[in-house]
């Protein structure tokens, strides 16, 4: 408890280097120093000093094995650390040391490639950042995109509009980069690293999710113009942004992606640890109205494709309907941006509904761990009001406010977090809803949409074997689709083009001689399909 003390031999001398370094800013230990080493540290410091000797404290928790029990030699459940640097690496301990939980929760640690892998679990997220790298490396090369930094460290590519000038898209993602630089650095001064970390998992997710996917045609497209270049530094740059953030955490992953951009690029420096830490630019390189219309186009659609997981159905077969219920205010941005979300989930029409009472049924129940304790035995009148009551009403109700039930000898006041709310789909129907909106689609596609959901079974299994044949991503190649089957070659002639635009083919009746060949069943109709390189 004397540290801050008896490191300089204060007071007897070093009361220069006391009054420099007093109080820290920053201390961390395990949760039980509550009442060892930050106890006599403020302890003697109140005594002494009249003050803390800290002006932040993180308590971390305890590390415990898979199944949350302490880690001892007898029981053999210890976890050895050099196994999982060894298989995992220092940088995947970091990052779920610092964003797994709040830091004073303890920490499972099990064995590497086993089920109870806790710390394996961040390679998704690493996965998914090098992916979107790789993506970008992949496609500069084919067009020649060489990028440089300029003094400021932002990326540079000639040929790039600004900001003002590059698409709604571009400018979304620029505008949640901006703000993200903004929490990441504010959440670091404030010591906050899950809040940082997580801001830039969501972000990544944004970046490979959203935006490469709805923007892979512009890095596809053979001209070598403003809209490609805007593409192509709007990505890299937040690529790039995102690396000089995670370099704080995970300093060998950021400086090995960052090195297989940058290395020899002009304005570079030799290290991404020797870049300055990005600063926000929100006044030049933020767009509210567009950030704000974004992020409800990805909102709708992320609950669209919830409502499609629910369903069953696969995102590959079409369906007729997407039905939208929200406030007023959100409908024309929505509406602006049909054709997105309509290609994104794979539908043909949009409908705003004035209710969700057509699409959702509810089903309420106490919440049995919070009302027992607040009610007791009169939870059985409870009870017995939900069985008579209009539960959709109630649900209704409780979503906008406090709702008074009458329960006998008494009123009381319920808020929705006392309750378990079910939502229910009506048949022919998936609906899911989240953050004042109804996402629900048409689970019922006709003969026609089923034709369309094979052919692009079709497409996506012609895509896998160009891969294995190992063509160039611009190769073009002759298709030849053998089958039987009358209602699959009907298919086939509908959406030819489809087929010959998305594969980079042309098909052919000709036997190839030299191509590579696979068998396929779509939904138990029979193709062959066999390629060949023109």
């Amino acid at each position: 408890g004397a540290m801050p003390y008896a490191q300089w031999g204060y007071p007897v001398r070093g009361e220069e280097q006391f009054q420099k370094y007093f109080p820290a800013d920053f201390i961390t230990e395990a949760v039980d120093q509550t009442r060892g080493w930050f106890y006599t540290l403020l302890a003697i410091s109140t005594m002494v000093s009249q003050q803390a000797p800290y002006r932040n404290v993180v308590c971390l928790g305890h590390v415990l094995d898979a199944k949350g029990e302490k880690m001892s030699k007898s029981k053999g459940n210890t976890v050895s650390p050099e196994e999982v640097f060894t298989i995992h690496g220092a940088d995947a301990i970091r990052w779920y040391f610092l964003t797994g939980a709040p830091p004073g929760n303890s920490r499972r640690v099990g064995h590497p490639g086993t089920k109870e892998d806790t710390v394996g679990q961040v390679n998704g997220f690493f996965n998914m950042l090098e992916n979107s790298l790789e993506f970008y490396r992949m496609y500069a090369k084919v067009d020649g995109i060489v990028p440089s930094l300029r003094k400021d460290g932002t990326v540079q590519i000639k040929g790039a509009p600004p900001f003002k000038d590059r698409p709604e898209i571009d400018r979304w993602i620029l505008s949640r980069y901006q703000k993200l630089l903004q929490e990441v650095t504010d959440s670091l001064d404030n010591y906050d690293c899950l809040r940082a970390g997580r801001a830039i998992e969501e972000f990544t997710d944004s970046l490979s999710n959203w935006y490469i996917r709805r923007n892979r045609r512009r890095f596809w497209k053979g001209d070598l113009d403003a809209d490609k270049f805007a593409a192509f530094e709007t990505l890299l740059q937040c690529i790039l942004g995102t690396l000089q953030m995670l370099s704080a955490f995970v300093p060998y992953l950021a400086e090995d992606l960052f090195l297989r951009v940058f290395q020899d690029t002009e304005g570079a420096p030799e290290s991404i640890h020797l870049l300055d830490w990005p600063r926000a630019d929100l006044a030049n390189s933020c767009d509210e109205g567009v950030l704000q219309e974004g992020d409800l186009v990805l909102q709708a659609a992320s609950l669209g494709r919830s409502a499609r997981q629910q369903s069953g159905l696969k995102v590959r077969q079409p369906l007729q309907k997407l039905m939208l219920h929200c406030p007023d205010k959100w409908k024309d941005p929505l509406k602006k941006n049909e054709d997105v979300l309509l290609e994104e989930l794979n539908v043909k029409e949009l409908e705003f509904l004035s209710d969700s009472a057509g699409i959702l049924s509810y089903r309420v129940r106490p919440n049995l761990p919070v009302l027992g304790k607040k009610l007791g035995p009169d939870i059985k009148k409870l009870q017995d009001h939900l069985q008579n009551c209009d539960q959709e009403k109630l649900a209704r109700d409780l979503r906008k406010g406090t709702v008074t039930i009458d329960l006998g000898d008494r009123k009381e006041d319920f808020t929705e977090e006392e309750f378990l709310i079910e939502s229910v789909s009506k048949e022919g129907t998936s609906g899911v809803e989240g953050d004042g909106m109804l996402v629900a689609l048409d689970t019922n596609p006709g003969p026609e949409l089923i034709r369309e959901g094979w052919v692009r079974d079709l497409v996506r299994n012609v895509q896998e074997l160009r891969k294995q044949s190992q063509l160039e991503l611009t190769d073009r190649i002759s298709l030849q689709l053998k089958t039987d089957d009358e209602e699959l070659k009907r298919a086939i002639q509908e959406h030819s083009d489809y087929i010959q635009s998305e594969a980079l083919a042309s098909i052919t009746e000709k036997a190839l001689s030299n191509g590579k060949s696979q068998d396929l069943e779509l939904d138990g109709h029979a193709v062959r399909i066999t390629l060949e390189k023109v």
